[in-house]
C-alpha cells in the first residue's frame, strides 16, 4: 500500500459487530442491563419529583427548575468529569455514585412517607440525580467501549441511545404506576430499588481487561482545558459517527427546550385548582316536630357527637319542620369510608 503524502496511512474501515455477536461479548448484558436501569430510575425519579414539587407549591416555574437541576452537572461539569474519568477506574466512579444515590432516593422515601417533605427538598435531590448522570455520559459510557472494544462499539452506542430514549418512557410511566397505586413515596421507593439493582449487577460484571483499558491512552503530565478541547475537537473531526450522534443529541435537546417553552407559555394552569373535600353529610327526619325541637333534641345533640370525630375541618347545621341537616366537611386525605363512621346517638 502506497503511503501518502506527508507519511500518513490511509485509513481502513473497521468490520463492524453484529448485534448478536455484541451480546455475546462477556459481560456487556450486565452492562447494558445495569446501564438501562439506571437510565429508568433517572427518569423516574425526574418525573416522581415534578409530581412532588406540583403536589406541594402547584408553581410551574419550581417544577421547571427541579427539572433543570437534572441537567445542570452536564451543563457545567462535562469537561471536567470526562478528564477525571480518565484518570479513574471507571466501572469504580460508577459504583460509587450510584452506591451514594441509594441513600438519597431512600431518604426522599422517608421524608414523602412521613411528611416531612418541603419543597426545597427537591432541589438538591435533582442536583445529585444530575451528577449521576454526568458520570454516567463521562464514565459509563467508555466503559462501554472498553468493554466491548472498536469493532463492536458502533452497535454498543446505538443500543445504549436506544436504550435511553426508552428509559424515559418506561420511568416516567413506572413513575406513574407506583404513585397512583400505592402512594407518592413509593415512586421514590421503586426508583431507589432500580438503583439496587443496577449496582448489583455492575458489581458482578466481569471487569475489562486493564491492558485494553490502558489502550492508545498517551501519559499525560497534568490536566489541560486547552488540550482535551483539542483532543475533543480531533475526535470530531475525524468520525462521522460521532458527529452524527452529537447532532442527533443537540437537535433533541433544542427541541425538549422549544417543547417546555411552547408548554410553559400555552399550557393553561390553573393557581387554585378545585380539590373537592371530603364530605358526610347526615339527615335526621322527625315528623310534627317544630325547628325549636330538632334543634335543640336532635341537631345539638348529633353535633357534639359528630364533633369528637378527628380530622374535621368544619360543621354546619340546619334545623326545620320535621327535619334536621348536618354538613361535616373533613381534612384533605381522609378516607370517605372512615369518616362516614359517625357514632350512634341514641
Amino acid at each position: 500500500m502506497p503511503a501518502l503524502s506527508g507519511g500518513a496511512v490511509p485509513l481502513q474501515r473497521l468490520q463492524v459487530g453484529s448485534p448478536d455477536s455484541l451480546l455475546r461479548v462477556p459481560g456487556y448484558p450486565w452492562l447494558f442491563t445495569s446501564s438501562l436501569l439506571w437510565h429508568t430510575a433517572r427518569w423516574g425519579g425526574l418525573f416522581t419529583t415534578s409530581y412532588l414539587v406540583t403536589a406541594l407549591a402547584n408553581s410551574p416555574i419550581l417544577t421547571q427548575v427541579a427539572g433543570a437541576l437534572l441537567f445542570v452537572p452536564m451543563l457545567v461539569g462535562g469537561l471536567i468529569a470526562g478528564a477525571i474519568s480518565d484518570r479513574f477506574e471507571r466501572r469504580r466512579m460508577v459504583l460509587t455514585v450510584q452506591a451514594a444515590l441509594v441513600p438519597v432516593e431512600l431518604g426522599m422515601f422517608l421524608a414523602v412517607h412521613t411528611g416531612v417533605v418541603r419543597v426545597w427538598m427537591a432541589m438538591p435531590f435533582m442536583f445529585a440525580l444530575g451528577i449521576g448522570g454526568l458520570v454516567n455520559m463521562t464514565a459509563q459510557r467508555p466503559l462501554i467501549y472498553e468493554m466491548v472494544g472498536p469493532r463492536h462499539a458502533p452497535a454498543a452506542m446505538a443500543i445504549e441511545s436506544t436504550a435511553q430514549a426508552g428509559s424515559s418512557m418506561i420511568g416516567t410511566l413506572l413513575g406513574g404506576v407506583l404513585i397512583s397505586r400505592l402512594g407518592l413515596s413509593a415512586g421514590f421507593a421503586g426508583m431507589a430499588g432500580l438503583l439496587c439493582i443496577s449496582l448489583v449487577l455492575l458489581w458482578l460484571m466481569p471487569d475489562p481487561d486493564r491492558a485494553a483499558r490502558q489502550r492508545d491512552r498517551a501519559p499525560e503530565s497534568g490536566f489541560s482545558v486547552r488540550s482535551q478541547l483539542a483532543t475533543s475537537a480531533g475526535l470530531v473531526r475525524r468520525s462521522e459517527l460521532l458527529r452524527g450522534t452529537l447532532g442527533i443529541t443537540i437537535v433533541m435537546n433544542i427541541l425538549l427546550v422549544l417543547f417546555g417553552v411552547v408548554g410553559f407559555t400555552f399550557l393553561g394552569v390553573r393557581d387554585y385548582p378545585a380539590i373537592d373535600p371530603p364530605n358526610v353529610s347526615v339527615r335526621t327526619n322527625y315528623s310534627g316536630a317544630n325547628a325549636d325541637i330538632i334543634e335543640s333534641q336532635i341537631t345539638e345533640p348529633l353535633e357534639k357527637a359528630i364533633n369528637g370525630i378527628a380530622g374535621i375541618k368544619n360543621i354546619t347545621s340546619s334545623s326545620s319542620q320535621g327535619s334536621s341537616n348536618i354538613n361535616v366537611e373533613f381534612d384533605l386525605g381522609i378516607e370517605l369510608e372512615a369518616a362516614a363512621n359517625v357514632p350512634e346517638y341514641s
